[in-house]
């Protein structure tokens, strides 16, 4: 079905040149935070800091998934909110994405704390479904967030403004998407979405320890060192040169 969307979405997919693209391939890069920031600039003339939707709804509900809940039409979408999210590699991306002269942001992580991630999510969903999981060899903080926000909304052509920085607008949106306040927040601790598929999904599972270098703690050396020939093989000539943030 997932595959079925994406190629879809390849072939028909019509992207607008004020779309925001949230990209990250392969999933498990971390994009639970950047999208609540993403949301929470692109909306802040919207919402104030008790209705913010971040505070009921998990931030991948505020993003539509291409491939999954966009295949190839726009018409269902927010023209106010032109976000949309994908797990597509970039070269993968539909030819109007790439052409449209929308807002790419790309996200990148550490391979290895990607599969620390990604293990750590599928061993909890086989858990959840009473089998066994795999073992890692089987399977084979915030300093200057603000400076990296106002990149990226600049990016993304929502910058603050001068009397925005001034009264803590900034910091008010990255307090309210950290990653302390959106764990603890009761619909990502308890909540659920994708309730209408066959596999509806926990929130908690995109909430474990956000730490950059967790791998170290589950990776032996050996395990390095054929992950990374085997990232540098795969992944070579895989990255945007350029267009993306």
């Amino acid at each position: 079905m997932f595959l079925e969307g994406i190629m879809s979405a390849q072939d028909q997919f019509k992207s607008q040149p004020t779309d925001i693209v949230l990209c990250s391939a392969p999933p498990k890069t971390g994009t639970t935070w950047p999208k609540a920031l993403t949301f929470a600039t692109v909306t802040r003339n919207s919402f104030d800091d008790s209705s913010n939707p971040l505070l009921t709804k998990l931030s991948h509900e505020c993003f539509p998934l291409l491939g999954l809940d966009l295949n190839n039409t726009s018409s269902t979408r927010d023209p106010d909110l032109p976000l949309l999210a994908t797990h597509m590699p970039y070269n993968s991306l539909p030819k109007s994405i790439l052409e449209s002269g929308c807002k790419i942001v790309y996200i990148c992580r550490d391979a290895k704390d990607a599969f620390v991630s990604m293990y750590h999510f599928i061993r909890r969903k086989l858990m959840q479904r009473n089998l066994n999981p795999l073992s890692l060899e089987q399977a084979f903080e915030l300093e200057n967030v603000t400076v990296y926000v106002k990149k990226l909304v600049e990016f993304i052509g929502y910058p603050f403004s001068f009397e925005e920085e001034e009264t803590g607008v900034v910091e008010r949106i990255v307090k309210m998407c950290s990653f302390e306040n959106l764990s603890n927040l009761k619909v990502n601790k308890t909540g659920k979405h994708r309730l209408d598929t066959s596999m509806p999904i926990s929130n908690n599972v995109y909430f474990r320890r956000a730490k950059i270098g967790d791998w170290e703690n589950y990776l032996t050396p050996e395990m390095v060192v054929r992950f990374d020939a085997k990232t540098e093989q795969k992944l070579q000539g895989a990255w945007p040169d350029s267009g993306c943030l």
